[in-house]
């Protein structure tokens, strides 16, 4: 049971589940449950998946200046190979719908 608590504006809640299921279908694993906040819960999510509006590219949730903070940290622990990194991002990820 989920007991709602006064939270600060700096807390951050999400939700994340396997969405790499074996046919790109996480609804696959929708299982039957009696208790119907599940079903309130999957129906949700499986309306905004459905929803264009929400399917915006990787780049509007991840902008710029966060992917060049991300560069230079893994500069900074040498992690090498950055400039690989930098065309993944620029020729494919970021133009990709987050949802689609």
């Amino acid at each position: 049971t989920v007991r709602s608590k006064r939270r600060s504006p700096e807390c951050v809640e999400v939700a994340s589940w396997n969405i790499a299921a074996i046919n790109n279908n996480p609804f696959e694993y929708w299982v039957s449950c009696v208790d119907p906040k599940y079903d309130e819960l999957m129906n949700s999510v499986e309306a905004l998946l459905n929803d264009q509006r929400y399917d915006v590219t990787i780049e509007n949730i991840f902008s710029e200046a966060k992917f060049r903070e991300l560069i230079h940290e893994m500069s900074v622990a040498s992690l090498g190979s950055l400039e690989h990194i930098e065309r993944i991002w620029y020729g494919d990820l970021r133009q990709r719908p987050a949802l689609s």
